[in-house]
């Protein structure tokens, strides 16, 4: 009928009008007539329903899943959205001078470009602050509005109604992001809080949306439970794999060095993602993100697998471990994901040299008195082979001899035994402790546990106790940070010359077996000694650095970022032992910029920018060496925060960044290692595992 009606149109028009006229009234026609074969447009609430959502901190981020976003997108046909906590803003630019909001502004365009290609439909921000670097979940969520932003979150998925969430592990283990353990948290949060209509009821009493019960939660990575691995080589209908996509996709993130991106073998390595909560029948393994989706009405309850969990002993032991990782199990707990807590060990950094106070709790969970026997024990981590073992602290004066007449401190219902444990120098105090339970009652145990002075490995502490004929264990993993004692001077160094004042100050290593990331060949690729001195008014550092390609790439408007290129990072803590930086005066100084001058910002701290701006009163010098560079600094306590009148001592660190790309562009991130005083993982954005100074 269809053909008739067109032949019978042309044939009585040809003779009276053009032929493009009548080309297109048959087309509008025909698209009239095909429109009851074709699919109406969604539009509304179903416009927006989403398949598949990821919840971020930065843009960047979706890194580890690209490749599986892409495959769900283009080879699944699937709805993907991305959430973003921060625009990015705090974080650095080796494709310009861009910074703070205005770097955000890029970023997001990098991103939504990156997006594009990846083939994610949604992309929306929550608006927080990217500040900087910190391995603290507790203080980016209070620097961040955190009930804002969990308002924020919940609207996103209630408008969106994603079936499956994949968010970043919000475990604090040494070297995650603060930001992406705080993504993590909140996308947990929103995945019941959606569900839930008490939960910013104003959402659908004012705004037209439901509540949303999320049908599956997943972190990155391998966790306890069940795992998906997502298989990114096969070839897409298009002749592409998502890896390649991923690859071109995260070639867009130029600010943050991801310009060559796209050929990474990584990135053809399978995605694995854990399933954390689900609303969907468990099953042994998975390979689909959308396994049993979707679902209307989900009949099974949006939680984490039932486990066959230990039964509750009787009696726990438990060291007190780093206050984040306290929370962190407080709060799994609280989100019924407890497995998630439950491989974190209690990891304690403890000054060399010196007794540290290390409590044990004892906690008897029946309803009668206990009594029995503590023991302690040591386990030292043997140095790996090869290793270069160098003593942290030279200066003789610097360590402070454990006493070992010292006693445990003895809290009520304990009696301990003045009885040490020793092995190689460390010792603990006690190391029997007989103890006696009230009822549902808990007793702490003090010990004293000190490092000897030179102390470079990690050990662990056992502590089994036997009642009622059972044994129990904890276990603390121990590692510790070096201490040094700073002389006082009567009349200040030179900060201009190297000379005799100087050469006369203590001496302090810091070699290639004080890696913190990266790989350092030798001696003359990065190693540093250094020596501090005060006079009460001022910290006074000279730095000497062996670096055999020492690159200067760092333009003199774009004064940040030290760790893109050759420089050193001085690290103080007034308070030590602070879990974040906050309160930190934290010093990056490029050496040489590219006109020839020295040049230094704070980062991540109490107050970041240029240092003539943030620090004016703190003075810094550069010169070259025949092995590398020295850098002469005076930082003023005044600008530190701290009152040498009150306190004698400061946390501490010195970090030597490196990169030997000598045809190096301009700004470009060239980092391919950094060596530390107190050597930890991430250890820039935890003051906790900073060294200690005491002043003379």
């Amino acid at each position: 009928m269809l053909d008739n009606w067109g032949r019978s149109f042309q044939t009585s028009h040809t003779m009276t009008a053009p032929r493009w006229i009548t080309v297109a009234v048959f087309s509008i026609a025909a698209e009239f007539l095909f429109a009851a074969d074709i699919a109406p447009a969604k539009q509304g609430a179903d416009l927006l329903k989403t398949d598949i959502m990821g919840i971020f901190a930065h843009p960047d981020d979706e890194t580890g899943m690209a490749a599986t976003l892409a495959y769900y997108s283009h080879g699944r046909g699937s709805v993907v959205a991305s959430i973003y906590c921060t625009r990015g803003e705090g974080g650095g630019n080796m494709a310009g001078t861009h910074w703070g909001p205005s770097l955000g502004v890029l970023r997001e365009a990098e991103l939504r470009d990156g997006l594009s290609t990846l083939g994610v439909r949604y992309c929306y921000f929550l608006d927080q602050v990217d500040w900087a670097y910190t391995e603290s979940a507790a203080m980016t969520l209070q620097k961040w509005d955190r009930e804002e932003a969990l308002r924020r979150l919940v609207r996103l998925v209630r408008a969106l109604r994603p079936d499956v969430i994949v968010t970043m592990n919000p475990t604090p283990r040494p070297g995650q992001h603060g930001h992406h353990q705080s993504a993590g948290i909140l996308a947990t949060e929103a995945a019941t809080a959606a569900a839930d209509p008490s939960r910013f009821p104003d959402q659908i009493v004012s705004e037209g949306l439901g509540a949303w019960q999320v049908r599956k939660l997943y972190y990155t990575g391998t966790g306890p439970g069940i795992q998906a691995a997502i298989q990114v080589t096969d070839s897409l209908t298009n002749g592409t794999t998502p890896a390649e996509i991923a690859g071109l996709a995260l070639a867009n993130h130029r600010s943050q060095a991801f310009g060559n991106f796209s050929r990474a073998a990584w990135l053809r390595r399978p995605q694995v993602f854990t399933l954390i909560k689900s609303a969907v029948p468990w099953v042994q393994e998975e390979s689909d993100l959308l396994r049993g989706l979707p679902i209307e009405n989900p009949r099974t309850p949006f939680a984490a697998e039932e486990q066959d969990r230990p039964k509750s002993m009787p009696v726990s032991l438990v060291f007190r471990p780093r206050p984040a990782i306290v929370r962190f199990r407080e709060w799994a707990l609280a989100q019924g994901i407890p497995q998630m807590a439950e491989s974190l060990t209690s990891d304690i950094p403890v000054v060399a040299g010196e007794s540290n106070a290390i409590q044990l709790e004892i906690e008897n969970r029946t309803s009668a008195p206990v009594s029995g026997v503590v023991r302690f024990s040591f386990r030292q981590k043997p140095h790996p082979p090869g290793g270069v073992a160098l003593p942290r602290n030279p200066d003789i004066r610097a360590a402070q001899q454990h006493s070992p007449t010292e006693k445990g401190r003895q809290v009520p219902d304990s009696q301990p035994t003045a009885v040490e444990a020793i092995l190689d120098s460390w010792t603990v105090t006690p190391g029997i402790s007989e103890c006696r339970i009230p009822a549902n009652g808990r007793i702490v145990i003090t010990l004293d546990i000190a490092p000897p002075s030179d102390a470079l490995e990690e050990a662990s502490v056992t502590a089994s106790g036997e009642f009622a004929g059972v044994t129990h264990e904890a276990v603390a993993r121990l590692h510790p940070v070096p201490k040094t004692l700073v002389p006082k001077i009567e009349t200040p160094p030179i900060l201009t010359r190297f000379d005799e004042s100087w050469r006369a100050l203590p001496v302090h290593l810091v070699t290639r077996s004080d890696l913190v990331q990266g790989r350092v060949i030798d001696s003359t690729d990065s190693q540093a000694e250094f020596r501090l001195a005060h006079d009460g008014r001022n910290l006074y550092a000279a730095v000497e650095v062996s670096d055999e390609s020492v690159v200067s790439n760092i333009a003199p408007n774009d004064i940040r970022g030290h760790w893109r290129s050759d420089s050193v990072e001085i690290c103080i803590d007034p308070n030590p032992g602070s879990e974040h930086t906050l309160g930190c005066f934290k010093l990056g100084i490029f050496p040489f910029d590219t006109a020839g001058t020295v040049r230094a910002a704070r980062d991540a701290d109490a107050n970041q920018g240029p240092v003539e701006v943030t620090a004016p009163g703190t003075r810094i010098h550069s010169e070259r060496t025949p092995t590398g560079y020295r850098i002469l600094a005076a930082i003023p306590f005044s600008e530190i925060g701290f009152d040498p009148r009150n306190t004698r001592r400061l946390g501490f660190n010195l970090i030597i960044y490196d990169g030997d790309k000598a045809d190096a562009a301009i700004g470009e991130n060239i980092n391919e290692s950094r060596i530390a005083w107190a050597s930890q993982s991430g250890v820039q954005g935890r003051p906790e595992d900073w060294g200690r100074l005491d002043l003379e």
